[in-house]
């Protein structure tokens, strides 16, 4: 969320220049009143109206450099960076708008005295110093802003990664895909009893990593292609012959990291919205490129489609939006369906 300026809007800015008017005005009156005896606090109204006219000049340079400068260098990219230089492009402002021309006006044109100077170069203290207050306050409500931002996202966040939990764990643990499991497993007993035999350690194997890895915020790809073989080879025993994988990993990819359960809600998602058969075969291919993980599959949409809460895609997209600088990307064309998921180098 951007920032505003407080000075961004017209009448902020008339009210912030009528208050640093008054309050410049006032506090030299003070100071010279403590240094000589001989000045009179308020009795030069007429220095107020002035001194109100050229404050709203001023901010209205400031805001034309904030906005030169929001152009530039914006304080969301780089704190430090814009901080500096806004100050610095302000004090010079205001030495060359303000503070020059009233020094050469007193002191060559109307040959005031040296005690006129004096005054000029009080005033120069008093205007970098609220020229300095202006900018501490611009850097102050900025930070609260980002600071009450990054509360709410925290939030946002804790929203979505339980949403991101329910989902992993009802697509793990629903009763379609138990029912499924069981399902073909009661038939390979009759058929195969050593297939079924490894059928029911791939099942075990699946639901012990899904209680092992539910609570990580990542994992090793290779240990989620270790997970994923295991559950791929339910798959293949449930949909014989109409249901293709393809996985080309680099060893370099393989130490990567990702959000546990990833792959599983990808392919999950592939096999449900897609018509899966003889005639018409899956492939999902699973690839590393240029730091990504990709899954694609052929698209054959489902004329009928099968119910889904839509969160799994979603909250991928939400939670690798905190663990990542990457985002999920997503491409759908005629004849194809591409998941690209950050593979993060280390983990945090």
């Amino acid at each position: 969320m951007a920032y505003k300026s407080i000075i961004k809007n017209t009448k902020h800015r008339l009210l912030i220049a009528f208050i640093s008017a008054l309050v410049f005005s006032f506090s030299i009156d003070v100071i010279l009143g403590l240094i000589y005896r001989n000045h009179s606090i308020l009795d030069t109204p007429f220095n107020y109206v002035i001194t109100i006219i050229v404050s709203v000049i001023v901010y209205q340079g400031f805001y034309f450099i904030n906005t030169l400068l929001d152009k530039k260098i914006s304080l969301d990219n780089d704190v430090k960076k814009r901080f500096e230089q806004q100050v610095f492009a302000h004090i010079l402002f205001v030495l060359f708008v303000v503070y020059i021309p009233r020094l050469i006006i007193n002191y060559f044109i109307l040959n005031r005295t040296f005690y006129i100077v004096q005054i000029e170069f009080i005033n120069l203290i008093v205007l970098i110093f609220i020229t300095l207050v202006y900018n501490l306050t611009e850097l102050g409500l900025f930070l609260l802003n980002k600071w009450r931002f990054s509360l709410a996202e925290l939030e946002r966040f804790k929203i979505e990664n339980a949403e991101f939990k329910f989902e992993m764990l009802r697509n793990q643990v629903n009763p379609h895909f138990l029912f499924n499991s069981l399902n073909t497993l009661s038939s390979l007993i009759y058929e195969n009893q050593d297939t079924a035999a490894e059928y029911i350690r791939k099942l075990s194997r699946v639901y012990r990593y899904v209680l092992e890895q539910k609570e990580k915020e990542l994992v090793k790809l290779k240990t989620e292609l270790d997970f994923i073989k295991a559950y791929i080879y339910l798959y293949e025993l449930r949909f014989t012959n109409m249901l293709t994988f393809e996985i080309k990993i680099s060893d370099e990819s393989k130490d990567c990291f990702i959000a546990p359960m990833t792959l599983q809600m990808l392919i999950e998602n592939a096999v449900k919205h897609n018509i899966v058969s003889k005639k018409k075969q899956l492939t999902i291919k699973i690839s590393s490129k240029d730091e990504y993980l990709v899954i694609s599959n052929n698209l054959q949409k489902k004329q009928i489609k099968e119910y889904s809460s839509e969160l799994g895609l979603k909250n991928i997209k939400s939670r690798y939006a905190f663990i990542s600088d990457k985002e999920v990307i997503v491409e759908e064309t005629n004849e194809h369906f591409t998941v690209k998921i950050p593979l993060i180098k280390r983990k945090n």
